[in-house]
């Protein structure tokens, strides 16, 4: 186990791992971002997924709402999956309840072998 105390270290050791994945990753983030370290994340992602690595990605609706849909385009383009946690739904009615239930998790799993689990999410406000 290794204690990573900030965004910066966490960045820099999560990209690490990310690098080396030869199988999958899968990763569940609250708020990730369209800024700096949501773009090099991405990218990364990008890189694996077309290297045939199994990248998924489950985002929270609500944390992950300044992130646009194609943004994740060229993660989808390169056989990655990308999903989203009880996204809004206009025509339905509000229920407080569905706001309520998020996912604040903030997951990173490699190779069934390394995990990160925290409170640093995807942006530059971490850094």
């Amino acid at each position: 186990m290794t204690w990573l105390v900030d965004g910066a270290a966490t960045y820099a050791a999560l990209h690490d791992a990310i690098a080396q994945a030869r199988d999958h990753v899968h990763l569940e983030y609250y708020i990730f971002n369209p800024d700096h370290a949501g773009t090099a994340l991405r990218d990364a992602l990008v890189e694996r997924a077309q290297a045939g690595v199994q990248v998924r990605l489950l985002l929270d609706a609500v944390g992950s709402s300044a992130l646009p849909r194609r943004f994740l385009q060229p993660l989808l383009d390169a056989g990655g999956e990308a999903i989203w946690f009880h996204p809004r739904q206009l025509l339905k009615p509000f229920k407080r309840p569905w706001l309520n239930l998020r996912t604040h998790r903030k997951l990173v799993i490699v190779d069934g072998r390394l995990a990160f689990t925290g409170g640093i999410n995807i942006t530059d406000e971490e850094d």
